[in-house]
């Protein structure tokens, strides 16, 4: 993974589109009704993957980010801290990439 150097959350949302996959990691299920497996499905080359920080992002943030080519993604019943939200994020997209060939999509 390459870990970006920081910067304001319009600049990031405004480079969405660069990736394959750009997944914001949400605490509430909201909008985010399709799997993280759908979201990989088609083996995006480039993922993006944003943890907002602790205590969430503004409802008018995440609308900053899914306008800019987010997709939400909620992972049931996980409430995490921030650096433990990163580092479950990375591993679940990290493993559904490498068994991608192990698994059938539905």
């Amino acid at each position: 993974p390459v870990i970006e150097e920081p910067r304001g959350l319009e600049a990031f949302a405004a480079a969405g589109e660069r990736w394959d996959a750009a997944l914001l990691f949400h605490e509430l299920p909201k909008d985010a009704a399709r799997p993280l497996h759908r979201l990989l499905a088609g083996r995006p080359r480039t993922v993006a993957v944003l943890i907002g920080p602790e205590g969430g992002l503004a409802d008018r943030e995440v609308q900053l980010l899914v306008d800019g080519g987010f997709t939400l993604v909620h992972l049931e019943g996980n409430i995490l801290r921030v650096d433990t939200a990163a580092l479950y994020a990375l591993a679940a997209v990290k493993t559904i990439l490498q068994e991608w060939e192990a698994w059938t999509p539905r």
